[in-house]
This record gives structure tokens, sequence and C-alpha cells, in this order.
């Protein structure tokens, strides 16, 4: 997304079509009834995301390196570790 889309009315749903696009074609699952859930199961392995405005939280119980790699590749992000708290809740 252009940073000339920043300030915008359409800065938000042009923001969810984008991450929306890649979660898709990297075979991710949206769920039928929250739009901005997406899961990607291998095996007895499952990958979660949620994303939340511009953040994106996700769960597993594989490692996460090869998700994170890809993910950094298309698009600036930063990894601010482990989640402790989110949305008022506390995390453990």
């Amino acid at each position: 997304m252009k940073k000339a889309l920043y300030g915008l009315k359409q800065a938000p749903i042009t923001w969810y079509n984008c991450i929306d696009t890649y979660h898709i074609k990297i075979a991710f699952c949206r769920s039928r009834d929250e739009p901005t859930l997406y899961t990607k199961t291998h095996e007895d392995k499952i990958l979660i995301v949620c994303l939340y405005v511009d953040d994106l939280l996700y769960i597993s119980n594989m490692m996460l390196g090869d998700f994170k790699t890809e993910i950094k590749t298309d698009f600036d992000m930063t990894d601010v570790a482990v989640m402790k708290y989110f949305l008022g809740i506390e995390i453990h």
C-alpha cells in the first residue's frame, strides 16, 4: 500500500483488501463468521492470524519463523515479540 493512502477514507479498506488477498494467496482460510480471522492447517499444526486495524496477532503450535520471514518480505513490518497485553486483556 502506498504511503500516500494514509489519512484517506479509503486507507482502511485498501489495507484490508491487500492483506486479505495476501492471506488467501498463501493458502489461509478466512473465517466465515469473522472476516479478519485466518487459519492455516498442516497435519496436526495450525496457524491462526487475527487482523486488528493495522496489527497482526498470530498464534501457532508450530515454528513461526517461516511465516514471519515470508510476510516480512512482502510487507514492511516489525515483530514486537511475545504478546503480553491485547485490547486490555493480559495474556499468559
